[in-house]
């Protein structure tokens, strides 16, 4: 298999830069290997001539566009030359593939391929509910519905609360009773009372039926579109966690003995997540071990500007990520760190 993205040294490195065994990627700072291979890397970044992509470093506060994470694993050939690979997380201009950079662990925009045939499906489907939700009747008897939960709620509340002051009333009376009136007095004045609250309880009773056979009416003539859109959703959420799983098992990473294990059984016992395998690290030990390269060093650093949602500084050194990227390097170094 041809190694078009080994990239030999520019620089002279020293026999006693290369470490004896590999180092683990998630220590503090790379080695002086990774920050050679770092610096080449960045001067590269500085002036790509086949990609552009704005990281934002140039660009205003308000810029939507951020950095990237990009990665280096200095490998030696069967030659025993020394030199290292590159990698970006995820997409660099909406594309899996440049000259310089390894391939993903597995391309999601290959054309034709079950993810994209699986997600043109699932928008057949969110296309065919927003239809379905677009229609006059469903529209017209979704307002009334929604206007007549807000009356009857209102309604509801103002009784619940006339119920309320009516009861603190009578128990004023009670109290204002036992003081004043005789022991017959007292019992004709607890069974008007009584009355009263029973009264209560029964127009309350009656306003919630009123209610309820009201709004039964209206959810009757949405019942037939509604059963529609729920057959869809679920229609939906089954082929969204098939296409997952597809996705999950497509996934499959080596480790240095050349076994291959899928995202599946690798996050077989933790939370799956979104992204898994997209990251730098991931993918350079894939294409290291696809092609026979020994791994040597690793390191991973951002370039651009930082992303609102986390603490990332342009040019800084930064472990891979430990939700992603720890159980597949887990599996990927047994036996080499």
């Amino acid at each position: 298999m041809s190694n078009h993205c080994f990239i030999p040294f520019k620089a002279l490195i020293p026999d006693e830069w290369v470490p004896e065994k590999f180092p683990s990627p998630f220590l503090e700072r790379p080695n002086a290997l990774c920050k050679v291979a770092i610096d080449e890397l960045q001067d590269y970044l500085k002036n790509p001539i086949d990609w552009t992509y704005d990281f934002g470093l140039n660009q205003s506060e308000g810029s939507l566009r951020i950095g990237k994470m990009f990665g280096v694993l200095v490998v030696q050939n069967q030659a025993k030359e020394l030199g290292y690979l590159a990698a970006f997380s995820g997409k660099l201009a909406n594309k899996n593939h440049h000259q310089k950079f390894v391939p993903p662990v597995f391309d999601s925009l290959t054309k034709n391929s079950f993810l994209n045939i699986g997600m043109a499906e699932l928008n057949t489907i969110n296309q065919q509910i927003k239809g379905l939700e677009k229609t006059p009747n469903w529209l017209a008897n979704n307002l009334l519905l929604t206007d007549k939960k807000s009356q009857a709620k209102k309604e509801l509340v103002e009784l619940k609360l006339e119920m309320k002051q009516k009861k603190i009333n009578r128990d004023n009376q009670r109290q204002a009773a036992k003081k004043e009136c005789s022991f017959e007095q007292l019992h004709l004045l607890n069974i008007e009372l009584n009355k009263e609250s029973a009264r209560d309880r029964k127009a309350l009773k009656k306003l919630k039926k009123q209610w309820k056979l009201q709004l039964e009416e209206v959810e009757d003539n949405l019942k037939e579109t509604s059963q529609e859109i729920q057959l869809l959703k679920e229609q939906r959420k089954k082929k969204s966690n098939s296409l997952q799983q597809q996705l999950f098992d497509a996934y499959q990473f080596l480790n240095h003995a050349g076994e291959s294990k899928s995202l599946s059984a690798i996050f077989q016992d933790a939370k799956r997540v979104a992204g898994a395998g997209e990251c730098a690290a991931p993918k350079l030990l894939q294409y290291a071990f696809l092609h026979q390269l020994k791994p040597i060093a690793l390191a991973e650093f951002w370039w651009g500007k930082s992303p609102k949602s986390a603490i990332r500084q342009h040019g800084h050194f930064y472990q891979p990520c430990e939700e992603k990227c720890r159980p597949i390097l887990g599996y990927m170094l047994e036996n080499l760190l």
